[in-house]
């Protein structure tokens, strides 16, 4: 009877055992089929030997297969140049109190393709703080960078086709209107000076005209340097900005604290363009306001 109970006892361990592993098999499965539609690999970097272990999603994305030895050595002389230091510093930085690593990178494939990749990782440490090893994924990016390469491409004709539009307003502004103000009042302050024999309140009343031409006008010519800032092109950001703080602070009788440091001698062409474009609605928006008198701006930037 013992017998019996016992033989009853190991099937059903055997069973459990059974079904286990095949959760497990199937837990693999689900993990291979996430990892090929993902376009990502997994691996393991062993301190010890130095070699790389790689899924054989690996051989689709590094064109390497999982056999063939890979070395950290060998993985980083396939790390584009420019992003190389990035990566080392990455892996530099990682400690017991911050094990995870995370970051993007170029690489040439064994076909000297070029691919952007994502690395997702976990370092082990021993008791003195050195790394035996790391595990983490690898994630195929180039798609998404292309698409995101796009949408900065569109984004910067969207913005040149503006600028395109606020250059050829401001011109029909200066050139046009500005023109035809400008004479207008000068027209209104001859009318003026002629009127001597016509009642006082016409008189008056061709004064006011007159001045309210002339500041019309103005506006006009402000408007006009507002949407096509010369300076912003001549000058460069700092000054452009600067100018404009002084300029807008005159005209709503204000001061405006201005400063900058540290902005990069060179920078894509639409970035001084947002920042002066936002520091101009931010002020526009202040003199609707007019609840101080005093406005403090800051610019400040990196080289990095």
């Amino acid at each position: 009877m013992a017998t019996v109970v016992g033989l009853s006892a190991i099937d059903r361990d055997i069973t459990e055992r059974k079904r286990q592993e095949t959760i497990l098999r199937d837990n693999e499965e689900r993990l291979r089929l996430a990892a090929h539609a993902g376009k990502m690999f997994a691996y393991e970097w062993n301190a010890a030997t130095d070699l790389i272990v790689r899924s054989e999603e690996s051989t689709t994305i590094l064109g390497i297969d999982p056999s063939v030895p890979l070395t950290d050595q060998q993985a980083l002389g396939r790390i584009h140049p420019e992003d190389r230091e990035t990566v080392v510093a990455a892996m530099n930085a990682l400690a017991p109190e911050k094990p995870y690593l995370k970051v993007s990178y170029r690489i040439l494939r064994a076909d000297n393709t070029e691919i952007w990749v994502e690395r997702n990782s976990l370092a082990h440490f021993d008791a003195q703080g050195s790394i035996l090893r790391i595990v983490g994924m690898v994630t195929d990016i180039t798609e998404r960078k292309r698409a995101e390469a796009a949408l900065v491409g569109a984004r910067l004709k969207l913005i040149e086709a503006q600028e395109q539009e606020r250059t050829r307003i401001a011109r029909e502004l200066h050139d046009d209107i500005g023109q035809r103000m400008a004479l207008l009042t000068v027209e209104l302050v001859q009318l003026h000076s002629n009127a001597n024999g016509l009642p006082a309140e016409v008189r008056d009343g061709l004064e006011l005209l007159g001045r309210e031409s002339a500041e019309i006008a103005t506006d006009i010519q402000s408007l006009s340097h507002e949407l096509h800032s010369a300076r912003l092109d001549d000058l460069g950001l700092a000054p452009a900005m600067k100018g404009f703080c002084r300029e807008f602070g005159e005209k709503q009788h204000v001061e405006i604290d201005f400063k900058s440091h540290d902005i990069p001698a060179s920078l894509p062409p639409d970035i001084p363009l947002c920042l002066f474009r936002v520091l101009q609605e931010a002020l526009h928006q202040f003199g609707k306001a007019q609840r101080r008198k005093k406005v403090r701006s800051a610019l400040v930037g990196s080289c990095e």
